[in-house]
């Protein structure tokens, strides 16, 4: 269902988020890709 596949994504943009904010992990432009797709995808699975 849509519901899952929204949270799937925006658990993981999130853990990503999460780690670069208060973790200081490194953002580095894979993650900054992957997270740019994952919220294109999400935004054409509502259209």
């Amino acid at each position: 269902s849509f519901a899952y596949a929204a949270w799937s994504g925006v658990g993981t943009i999130l853990t990503a988020l999460v780690g670069f904010l208060i973790f200081k992990e490194e953002m580095n432009k894979e993650k900054v890709l992957g997270i740019f797709i994952l919220t294109i995808g999400l935004i054409l699975m509502r259209i």
